[in-house]
């Protein structure tokens, strides 16, 4: 998949904060991104083709409330994402 620099930029630097506070995924930068980019791939692919189990196929399922903070802004006419966050 095509990753525009600065999706990847914003998506592994959340994924990279995650995933370096789960004991045993890596202590360098190499070794979280060799974990961080195919779960990244994940995501974004199930995004673009609208595919939820994709989408979701490594997110933790054991927690049963989810946290979900959508930032709208209003610009003239239109309604706009300013942000879009899961925890």
């Amino acid at each position: 998949m095509n990753r525009s620099p600065i999706t990847v930029t914003i998506l592994v630097l959340g994924l990279v904060g995650t995933t370096a506070l789960a004991d045993g995924v890596g202590s360098s930068d190499a070794q979280i991104r060799k974990v961080a980019y195919p779960i990244l791939d994940n995501i974004l692919n199930g995004m673009a083709k609208a595919h939820f189990e994709a989408y979701v196929r490594d997110f933790d399922e054991t927690d049963d409330d989810v946290l979900i903070k959508l930032v709208l802004s209003e610009k003239g006419d239109k309604t706009e994402v300013g942000g879009l966050w899961f925890q």
